[in-house]
């Protein structure tokens, strides 16, 4: 009897590793959405020595704030508010596989913009208000290495690629108040647009690192992941209107998703 039990207990031990399939949804943190704060470099052509010259992202609020605190800090500016750092909520969904010690996993979710969404600028008699609207999209497909610490509880690590499709939308209400803000000024070439946005798919890799244990079994299981990202998309065309309400014309730009995410998922085991 005892014999049989031991056998039993070998036998049936195993199996949860084996092969198993789990359906999860999950929620996350996105520190930089879209790098909306840092923005993209962008080739601003040759100067006469053949250097090559960068200039600044047309969405990126560290620029647009270091300006709004140097006009409040100089005394130029009548009223200031910066852009707040912008951080997103991920609300998504994934089909986990796990054969032996491979991992497959298959995740769609999407990305809120939360924080930065407005920041203000009062100069020369123009109040322009600045406004944000961004979200991102993403498809990652891992492939980990799982490593069982104790039973049930797996520890796993994994890379692959990993899609993504990103919006940005910039408004400015009086992009002119940027001229009138002392030795910082942008001349009117380089004034911000009255609204630009772009929409723009990727491509890229992604790395994956988490720790999932069992609620109730073989019936729910939780996780915690790290996930690191890295994708960017071609030059797209940017829509919208430049600073005297012009149409944009033949101007484009990159956008990227590069960071990391925090994400918390609960797991429904559906069995092999």
């Amino acid at each position: 009897m005892k014999k049989k039990a031991f056998t039993y207990f070998i036998c049936w031990l195993p199996l949860w590793g084996i092969s198993n399939v789990q359906l999860g949804i999950y929620l996350g943190y996105t520190p930089e959405l879209n790098n909306l704060y840092r923005g993209n470099t962008l080739d601003g052509g040759d100067d006469p020595s053949g250097y090559q010259l960068r200039a600044q992202s047309w969405y990126a609020m560290e620029f647009h704030n270091n300006l709004i605190q140097q006009a409040g800090a100089t005394g130029h500016a009548a009223n200031t508010k910066t852009l707040s750092f912008p951080w997103g909520l991920t609300v998504g969904g994934e089909v986990r596989y796990q054969w032996n010690a491979l991992l497959v996993r298959l995740a769609i979710d999407h990305t809120l913009q939360m924080g930065g969404r407005s920041g203000f600028l009062e100069a020369g008699g123009y109040a322009n208000e600045i406004r944000y609207e961004s979200w991102a999209f993403s498809i990652p497909v891992s492939f980990a290495l799982s490593h069982a610490l104790a039973e049930y509880y797996q520890f796993y690590f994994g890379l692959g690629p990993y899609y993504g499709i990103s919006y940005v939308k910039v408004s400015h209400s009086a992009p002119q108040a940027f001229a009138h803000i002392g030795p910082t000024s942008l001349p009117a070439s380089e004034l911000p647009f009255q609204a630009a946005e772009l929409y723009a798919p990727m491509l890229g890799i992604h790395y994956i690192l988490g720790l999932q244990f069992p609620i109730i079994i073989n019936k729910i299981y939780l996780s915690f992941d790290f996930i690191s990202y890295n994708a960017q998309s071609a030059p797209e065309l940017v829509r919208g209107s430049d600073s005297l309400g012009a149409p944009i014309t033949n101007f484009y730009s990159q956008l990227t998703q590069r960071g990391e995410r925090i994400i918390i998922a609960v797991q429904y085991y559906i069995g092999t």
